[in-house]
């Protein structure tokens, strides 16, 4: 998944910050939504990105970033959930289709 981080904030925040914070993905098992663990990419354009997720981003400032998840299966949807960690407040979900 590809995404983008913005530091609105006078914390220091980094591209990979800006999505653990909030984000958990889950595909379904046959008995539960299961969690899915953080994966890795041979993609060299992939990789590229992910070696600069712990740059710290200047205030004003917007990175690209991505996040490669270990699925469970190649055809159910992914669920993206969003909380705010600070509040413990749901911010919504969303339903990722699996692209081969």
């Amino acid at each position: 998944m590809n995404y983008e981080v913005t530091n609105n904030s006078d914390r220091e925040v980094t591209s990979s910050s800006g999505w653990y914070d909030i984000f958990q993905a889950y595909q379904d098992s046959e008995n539960s939504q299961k969690m899915l663990n953080i994966g890795v990419s041979m993609n060299e354009e992939i990789q590229k990105e992910w070696d600069k997720q712990n740059d710290i981003i200047k205030k004003g400032s917007t990175v690209s970033s991505n996040i490669v998840y270990e699925l469970e299966n190649n055809t159910n949807v992914v669920l993206l959930k969003a909380k705010n960690i600070y509040t413990n407040t749901d911010l919504g979900e969303i339903k990722v289709n699996i692209k081969k």
